[in-house]
């Protein structure tokens, strides 16, 4: 009796489980017909990123033939869907968009970089003062072609005046083209005395009230480019030069007007260049200083051009980049890298000392450890008409 009673009792049981089931079933069939115009929207949307093979073309637009055809290496024999983030990331990387030319760049995505690069409180600012000044030099309507920068020390008079008397005459064949001398400050009245004088004569001093010492180069590269940014931005292209280098301007102008990239510096490229640990090294660089094991790209401090936009980013940038002794791997590896700056070698914006004569620099743009008696001899030199050269020697 009592068996009976149990066998009654699972097939209650069973039947209201399957009632319940049958139930269940309607209603999820039900409000899936009452939901179908928003499950069509869905799949219509999936389908935005849904690549179709080439066969299936036929049945598209032509603009969405163009739009299929740019994904061409993710294309498959058979359809694939891909996220709305792997569809960003492949558009990217289509040759459609790597093949456009550098002077074609997103401004503002570069401009959306470089305020991501510089959120925060500024860390590094120049906030120098100037003990003389030339806010007049690029003045005027028409825009330059060129602002020659050179970086000297203090007591540098005879090597200002041997660039004047040689290689800074080339300017005055370049109308387009201006040139300063920038320098910091030493607590010598009498040098400094000489100094406004040197001024009042030539008109040709920036000087900043910063120690004027090797160990701050890159203080002075960085008023050499806030000086550039505030007072002479109708200047296509900066020359940051050494005051021992010769420079042969007309061959310098030549190669300026084939660079179209908006934001360049152009110099003698470094590559893989590792800090020196040895203490007792000149350009020893502690671990604190900088903590990686290989510098990013730069190009020589003695000599490089950058465009007046990578001026101004790299100036932005290094108000929030810390401070690094070294002055071209700070300004055009560190900051450069930073502000996203292409990097371009020269070979012929060498820091390499050429034999001193007019021959080596015919061609040549510049040469480096140039003394004031070698830069006379080899200005002459460019300068005779009678001067003919054997392999550039």
């Amino acid at each position: 009796m009592c068996d009976e009673n149990n066998y009654r009792t699972i097939v209650v049981l069973v039947f209201c489980l399957s009632l319940m089931f049958n139930l269940l079933a309607y209603l999820a069939y039900d409000a899936s017909r009452t939901m179908s115009p928003y499950r069509e929207q869905v799949v219509q949307d999936q389908n935005r990123y849904l690549l179709t093979p080439n066969d299936e073309g036929s049945r598209q637009s032509s603009s969405e033939n163009r739009f299929k055809n740019s994904f061409a290496p993710l294309a498959t024999e058979r359809a694939v869907k891909i996220s709305a983030q792997q569809f960003l990331k492949a558009r990217l990387k289509s040759p459609e968009v790597q093949s456009r030319k550098l002077q074609e760049e997103d401004s503002f995505n570069i401009e959306q970089d470089l305020h991501n690069t510089t959120i925060g409180n500024v860390t590094n600012p120049h906030n120098y003062s100037y003990v003389i000044n030339q806010p007049q030099l690029c003045r005027g309507d028409n825009s330059l072609d060129l602002i020659i920068i050179v970086c000297t020390s203090v007591s540098g008079f005879s090597k200002r005046q041997a660039i004047r008397n040689t290689w800074g005459l080339f300017l005055k064949q370049q109308q387009n083209v201006r040139m300063v001398f920038f320098l910091g400050v030493q607590n010598k009245e009498n040098i400094q005395n000489k100094v406004f004088e040197e001024n009042h004569t030539y008109h040709d001093i920036v000087q900043e009230d910063f120690w004027d010492s090797y160990r701050n180069l890159s203080i002075k590269s960085v008023g050499a480019l806030k000086w550039m940014k505030n007072y002479c931005n109708i200047a296509k292209f900066g020359l940051k030069v050494d005051d021992d280098i010769f420079v042969n301007i007309p061959n310098l102008m030549e190669m300026l007007s084939k660079v179209t990239h908006p934001r360049i510096i152009i110099g003698h490229l470094f590559v893989g260049a590792r800090p020196i640990q040895d203490i007792h090294s000149k350009w020893h660089t502690a671990k604190e200083d900088f903590p990686r094991d290989v510098y990013p790209p730069y190009v020589s401090g003695t000599c490089y051009v950058m465009s007046l936009q990578a001026a101004i980013d790299i100036y932005q940038v290094s108000l929030y980049t810390k401070l690094f002794w070294l002055e071209d791997i700070y300004i055009t590896g560190i900051c450069a890298e930073k502000a996203k700056i292409k990097l371009a070698h020269e070979p012929e914006l060498t820091y390499i000392k050429r034999v001193a004569s007019g021959c080596a620099f015919e061609h040549a743009i510049t040469g480096h450890k140039v003394s004031s008696k070698d830069m006379y001899k080899i200005y002459r030199e460019l300068q005779d008409p009678n001067l003919k050269c054997m392999n550039g020697s």
